[in-house]
């Protein structure tokens, strides 16, 4: 979110604190009222006076947190004074905590003034240019090393804020962590930070954000989930298909996307297969055994195949017929060959079990 001007006119009920006697009509100043709670980036060339709540990561010429106002996130700017509270870190030239000032995080800065009665928690470094090392740098950094670039963009960005100030690197964080929720997808991500970025403001560890996404993935039905479901309900019959999870795969609306679903149908097919040439089926013709492996992922599934589901290079590299006429003979000759094979085990068929022992 960009800001140039008044974010909020300053109430006129009359000044009760050193944000409400600032000028409304500041020119290069832009204010975030005490009654203001703003979810979101906010960056601009401004002055900023913030009095309420910001979640999110700030950059501006100068900041002036009020006594009352509130940041969950990383600060980039060139002064900084604080009488509120922050968590995350922070990046100025000159930073004076006054004594309502509580901060937790880590300050980079060139010069820091702490006033007697402000707390701060954390780790104070001072740097020459305490403008590097923001957050864009530790991406960066971290997709050069091999960090999964999804997890990065919806995961690693809004938690850099509540990162743990233990003195670690952040870049082997940032890596460390992409690539072990790497298997979920942006909407799990970004739903797992939201979540944990509206805690207690402490930066979970690892582990603890892994759990958090895949509680995510099994409650709305992320990739994840909803491959493995896919899988075990087709190939195994596990009836595990969640119906607040939406249509099947293969229907319309499913939220597994197709390439998901493409690789997905070749496994399953492949095991039901692997299951069948094990069997008598192995002395089949090929198509009369595609047909059969549709029998068989409905009887799992409990519902209708339809043959187009799958990709049709899956269709055949397995027998599967292709088209309607091919279809109607191979489910007569599976038909014929199921309705023999009934015939011989009835008690009057061809054969009894006498004479097998005869035999």
């Amino acid at each position: 979110m960009l800001f140039n001007r008044i974010v909020e006119e300053v109430p006129k009920q009359g000044p009760t604190s050193r944000l409400e006697t600032q000028p409304a009509n500041a020119q290069n100043l832009s204010i975030i009222g005490p009654t203001l709670i703003m979810q979101g980036d906010l960056q601009g060339a401004d002055d900023l006076h913030v009095g309420g709540q910001v979640n999110g990561n700030i950059r501006c010429r100068c900041l002036t947190l009020e006594r009352g106002g509130r940041i969950i996130g990383n600060i980039v700017a060139e002064e900084i004074v604080v009488r509120g509270v922050i968590r995350g870190i922070v990046h100025a030239r000159s930073v004076t905590l006054q004594d309502t000032a509580r901060v937790d995080g880590e300050i980079y800065h060139t010069l820091l003034a702490v006033e007697p009665g402000a707390a701060f928690e954390g780790i104070s470094r001072r740097r020459e240019n305490p403008m590097q090392c923001i957050d864009e740098e530790v991406l960066a950094s971290a997709a050069e090393a091999g960090a999964d670039p999804i997890s990065l963009k919806y995961l690693i960005r809004p938690l850099l804020a509540l990162r743990n100030a233990d003195g670690g690197d952040p870049v082997a964080w940032a890596k460390q962590l992409s690539l072990a929720a790497g298997c979920h997808d942006s909407e799990v991500l970004s739903e797992a930070a939201k979540r944990l970025t509206a805690g207690n403001g402490r930066c979970p560890s690892i582990e603890e954000v892994v759990e958090e996404c895949e509680r995510i993935d099994l409650e709305i039905g992320g990739q994840k989930s909803l491959s493995a479901a896919m899988y075990r309900m087709y190939a195994l019959g596990a009836r595990e298909w969640n119906a607040g999870w939406g249509p099947l795969p293969g229907q319309r609306g499913c939220r597994l996307r197709r390439d998901e679903q493409d690789a997905q149908w070749r496994e399953v097919i492949k095991f039901v297969h692997g299951v069948l040439m094990a069997g008598t089926w192995a002395e089949q013709p090929a198509d009369v055994v595609g047909v059969k492996i549709l029998q068989r992922l409905e009887q799992n599934s409990g519902f209708p195949i339809e043959p187009t589901w799958i990709p049709r290079r899956v269709r055949t590299e397995f027998g599967i017929p292709t088209t309607a006429k091919g279809m109607e003979a191979a489910r007569s000759q599976l038909e014929c060959i199921e309705a023999g094979a009934s015939e011989a085990t009835e008690p009057n068929g061809s054969w009894q079990p006498s004479d097998v022992t005869a035999a």
